[in-house]
């Protein structure tokens, strides 16, 4: 039993490791577009960012074929957190 746990935490930590080494919101390529650059996203320092659980943000460059687009993604801890987010920051 002590040995499953072991062999657990051992799992977890290494685990843990690579989310935090490929952790990145947006990936090398998407839908066959490459990126070509990323930059971290802050929305601001109010402090509405911070009850809303804002952890971090990307802002990436993908491109194709000289046709170009870029996302902004935004992780939350929680998708009530996200939701309101998205309701404060969208378009009317």
């Amino acid at each position: 039993m002590l040995r499953r746990l072991k062999v657990f935490g051992v799992c977890v930590v290494l685990y843990s490791g690579t989310v935090a080494v490929f952790g990145a919101i947006w990936p090398e390529e998407f839908f066959g577009f490459k990126r070509v650059s990323w930059e971290r996203h802050q929305p601001g320092n109010d402090p509405i960012w911070q009850e809303y659980g804002f952890e971090e943000g990307e802002k990436a460059i993908y491109e194709l074929q000289g046709r170009r687009f870029t996302g902004l993604a935004e992780r939350y801890a929680d998708s009530t957190g996200a939701m309101a987010a998205f309701l404060l920051e969208r378009p009317v």
